[in-house]
């Protein structure tokens, strides 16, 4: 029975935890808050966080619209693959800080993009392709539009980056030792052909309302942190 085998290779995935994974999800939690907390307060060191973080996303998006078979690409490879384009991506803005927020709406972008293909996959079938669609057309419309952000932009960016990274810690940690969710959330999971966002799971719901939680507390929190002549102490006004 297939529903049954897919169980039992679930649950058997689940007694051999991966500490590698594991880690990166701790970390994810970790810098998430950070990044709510006190990102812009931080921002000289934050930032490499935040374009690690950044490239890495987008490393796996790429990653599961072109390898979309999982049984090929562990998780654990898909995630060293990420750290190393998130490196590369921060030394490319090291150079060139001022396209920190172009690339951060542009990662935005297809973040949306993949949400979307991946709640419309569970709903209907939906082939591959359109993921590969859905990427480029949410990479430049956030590229486009992130150029219409001004006051508080690093806020505002460190404020969603780490509310989606708080969420998909937690997506993962509840399917990975809680066993009440498929981590549809996860980082290495959100965009994959081979699976889905169901919108009527209570734990996906739950994680979402987390990300807008942190979100909306990291933007309020930071503005009352803010120097009154700018925006925090990175010696630069937005």
């Amino acid at each position: 029975d297939m529903g049954l085998s897919q169980i039992a290779i679930r649950d058997g995935a689940l007694s051999h935890p991966m500490a590698f994974t594991d880690a990166c999800a701790l970390g994810a939690f970790v810098l998430g808050v950070i990044f709510c907390a006190a990102g812009q307060k931080l921002h000289n060191y934050a930032l490499f966080g935040l374009t690690m973080s950044m490239g890495a996303f987008a490393m796996i998006l790429l990653e599961n619209a072109l390898l979309p078979d999982e049984a090929l690409v562990s998780d654990e490879l898909k995630l060293v693959l990420a750290l190393v384009a998130g490196a590369a991506l921060w030394f490319v803005t090291t150079q060139a800080e001022h396209l920190i927020v172009q690339i951060f709406g542009a990662a935005a972008g297809m973040a949306a993009g993949s949400l979307v293909y991946n709640v419309a996959a569970h709903l209907a079938l939906v082939a591959p392709e359109y993921l590969v669609a859905m990427l480029a057309v949410g990479g430049l419309v956030g590229y486009a539009g992130a150029g219409y952000m001004k006051s508080g932009a690093y806020i505002v960016l460190y404020s969603i980056a780490g509310g989606f990274l708080v969420m998909s810690a937690m997506s993962y940690f509840m399917w990975k030792h809680m066993r009440v969710s498929d981590g549809d959330l996860w980082l290495t999971h959100i965009a994959s052909p081979a699976r889905g966002i169901d919108p009527s799971d209570g734990t996906n719901v739950a994680c979402l309302f987390v990300w807008l939680v942190c979100a909306c507390a990291g933007i309020a929190v930071q503005n009352s942190m803010c120097e009154p002549e700018g925006r925090g102490r990175s010696g630069n006004k937005m």
